[in-house]
């Protein structure tokens, strides 16, 4: 009888025993490939990115892996500036009867915005003189002498005097220049009170010989000169020398 039950149990525990040891071996196995998979994923490779591969001018970028992508440094980062080294706004003011969009910027202190003082107009010429000349002996006038004389006076319809002066260069006794001096300041003032009669008030004669230079009388050029009838045609009233 005991040696049956002896049998009996010892049957079972021949080939569970085994199973079990192969359970366990089995179960091993399994959280051995589980540790490894774990570590696989653990140590996977990072992905690449777009990195800076350089500064300045050779500044370039491209695609790294790390641990070989350059690490950003406090050097590469731009310092930020504190709020008083920014440089002030200027204010501005929005006028009311402006348009959308525009602006009035205000003046920095100690600018000056007065309107300049306006230009003053040159003063007008209140006198002008018009030269004709003569030949030796002659008193009297060229047509061309008569187109100035009437350009000249055209121009100036309010005058207040007209002085028509006769000259005569040093050739030939004083009181011969004197009389030809006078004859000819008389033909041009009668051209002129004859071409315009509304100036006959204001024409003055004034005559004089071997006097009053403009050229020396050495030469015939500077003798030329010297033959001629000045008129001076003033806006004031007064006579100018």
């Amino acid at each position: 009888m005991t040696k049956l039950l002896s049998l009996a149990f010892a049957s079972p525990v021949r080939w569970i025993l085994p199973l079990c040891t192969a359970l366990l071996a089995s179960s091993c196995s399994l959280m051995e490939r589980g540790q490894q998979t774990g570590s696989h994923a653990q140590t996977a490779p990072p992905a690449p990115h777009l990195a800076q591969m350089n500064f300045g001018r050779q500044a370039a970028f491209g695609l790294c892996t790390p641990p070989v992508c350059p690490a950003v440094t406090p050097k590469t980062l731009a310092p930020l500036l504190p709020s008083a080294a920014l440089p002030a706004s200027r204010p501005t003011a929005v006028a009311p009867t402006l348009s959308t969009g525009e602006e009035t910027i205000l003046a920095s202190p100690g600018t000056t915005t007065e309107s300049p003082p306006p230009s003053t107009p040159a003063s007008e010429s209140l006198s002008k003189t018009v030269t004709v000349h003569f030949g030796l002996g002659d008193a009297s006038l060229s047509a061309a002498d008569k187109v100035a004389l009437g350009s000249a006076v055209s121009v100036a319809p309010d005058a207040k005097q007209i002085t028509i002066t006769g000259r005569t260069d040093s050739i030939g006794p004083a009181s011969t220049n004197g009389l030809l001096a006078a004859a000819r300041a008389r033909t041009v003032h009668d051209y002129l009170r004859t071409a315009h009669p509304k100036l006959a008030p204001v024409l003055k004669l004034d005559a004089q010989g071997s006097c009053c230079y403009v050229a020396p009388n050495d030469t015939e050029s500077g003798r030329s000169l010297n033959r001629r009838v000045d008129v001076l045609i003033s806006s004031d009233g007064e006579q100018r020398p």
